[in-house]
């Protein structure tokens, strides 16, 4: 709803929403019906209520979301939330992002990390201090319970060590504390490669890089790896679905063919959905 990705067309109309929830398959999962709401503002709290419904819980208990980008969008209908950036060393989130598919190679992975970091910026200039926490991904390995404990003070919750049991009632793993080195998965080629876009929030959140940042690429280096990123992001999207679904998906897009687009759109999560079982 606020990430917006995958939609058609920009959305700037309730029937543009509509439409882009009638085919996320995200929002499909959830169980609930897509909204019929005359402002875009509307949209937020009639889908929290109605996720409060099927919960059956209070539509005035605190609502926890994840985003990956476009934070800003969620001050318009909820001005007063609190956020919790939680931030992690980009050569890690880098090779995440090429092992699920996100992007196609390490330098598409940091233009992720990076573009998330743009958006970051925007969306704290708008938030008092307050209202916003910032969190190393590294620092909640090396302390737990310590910084869970911050996290919950800023939600004005008490933290309970039972919490930590999670993975009893869930898909997920137990919290591994170990801190992984990124040079044991990254190599020092595929490090510049990520940095590039990254160094300028790698000084502020104390992730050292690993070659000299004053560096200069040559435009056709820079040019050679964003043609890269894209082929193999096409080539991996290509894979993932299948050469019929991968063109089709494309066609209908491009020609902003709704109907068959929302078929095809159907198609892809349901292959999705199975992958992810």
């Amino acid at each position: 709803m606020f990430d917006q990705e995958g939609s058609l067309k920009p959305i700037e109309t309730p029937f543009d929403m509509q439409e882009h929830l009638s085919q996320n398959r995200i929002f499909l999962s959830k169980g609930i019906d897509v909204p019929v709401c005359e402002t875009l503002t509307e949209f937020p709290n009639f889908i929290f209520s109605q996720i409060a419904k099927k919960r059956r819980v209070s539509p005035e208990q605190k609502v926890l979301g994840t985003l990956h980008r476009n934070y800003w969008r969620a001050l318009d209908p909820f001005p007063d939330a609190k956020m919790i950036h939680l931030v992690r060393d980009p050569r890690h989130v880098a090779n995440s992002c090429l092992k699920m598919g996100v992007t196609g190679t390490h330098f598409g992975g940091g233009l992720v990390w990076a573009n998330a970091m743009k958006d970051w910026d925007k969306t704290r200039e708008k938030l008092s201090t307050d209202q916003h926490l910032e969190v190393r991904y590294e620092d909640l390995l090396a302390d737990v319970e310590g910084t869970l404990g911050k996290i919950f003070s800023f939600i004005g919750e008490k933290f309970e060590p039972e919490v930590l049991n999670f993975h009893q009632e869930s898909t997920y793993d137990p919290i591994d504390s170990t801190i992984k080195d990124w040079s044991k998965i990254v190599s020092k080629s595929q490090a510049k490669k990520i940095e590039f876009s990254c160094f300028p929030w790698m000084e502020r959140y104390e992730y050292l890089p690993s070659h000299d940042v004053k560096e200069n690429f040559a435009k056709a280096s820079l040019a050679y790896w964003s043609l890269e990123n894209k082929l193999f992001s096409l080539y991996s999207r290509c894979k993932l679905l299948g050469p019929k679904l991968f063109i089709f998906e494309i066609i209908s897009r491009k020609l902003v063919l709704r109907s068959w687009h929302r078929s095809i759109t159907s198609e892809i999560s349901k292959r999705i959905s199975l992958l992810l079982k």
